[in-house]
């Protein structure tokens, strides 16, 4: 990777909707950026536990991790399963833009 991108960091400027400061104690000021970054991390969270907590999906993922026999022999092709699972990780990574 070092050798496409070089080891430099890039910087990205900051919206301008997000340039200010916030705020949270006497003479304590936080950037809105980092909190707008806090906020879709937790909400990336969220959204994954109610994938995996409430979806048929995420009970068959639950259960192909414990017990994959058994779920293979219900019917459920879990190699395309935990497949789908290790393909869609990197967009769940990315969304909150970590």
């Amino acid at each position: 990777m070092k050798l496409v991108w070089g080891s430099a960091p890039l910087n990205l400027p900051i919206p301008d909707a997000f340039a200010g400061s916030v705020q949270l104690a006497d003479g304590l000021l936080y950037p809105v950026w980092r909190l707008v970054i806090i906020a879709a991390g937790l909400a990336t969270a969220g959204l994954l536990y109610g994938f995996i907590a409430h979806t048929r999906t995420g009970m068959l993922i639950r259960a192909g991790a414990s017990h994959a026999a058994i779920v293979s022999a219900l019917g459920v092709n879990i190699r395309r399963l935990f497949t789908s699972c290790s393909g869609s990780a990197p967009c769940w990574q990315a969304l909150p833009g970590s």
